[in-house]
């Protein structure tokens, strides 16, 4: 487990990866999920500026859909 404090490039960990290929599914930013509650959405932590627990896979936390913050995205996939 790094600590950087800042999100990283993809592929910096190539130990971190899963046995699909897929890299970095937690560490770089919290991420926004489909899940609403109330007028709130759902986020999944996990970002570079949290604890390591917070990327565990069944946290979560619910914010505004307005929220604006510097370590909380999306992740973007393609298909390989």
């Amino acid at each position: 487990e790094e600590v950087l404090g800042k999100p990283s490039a993809v592929g910096v960990f190539p130990l971190d990866r899963t046995p699909e290929g897929v890299n970095d599914l937690a560490g770089n930013v919290a991420e926004w999920t489909l899940d609403v509650v109330g007028d709130r959405r759902v986020i999944h932590p996990g970002s570079c500026e949290q604890p390591s627990m917070a990327a565990w896979a069944k946290a979560l936390h619910i914010r505004s859909p307005a929220a604006r913050v510097p370590d909380l995205g999306f992740r973007l996939v393609r298909d390989l």
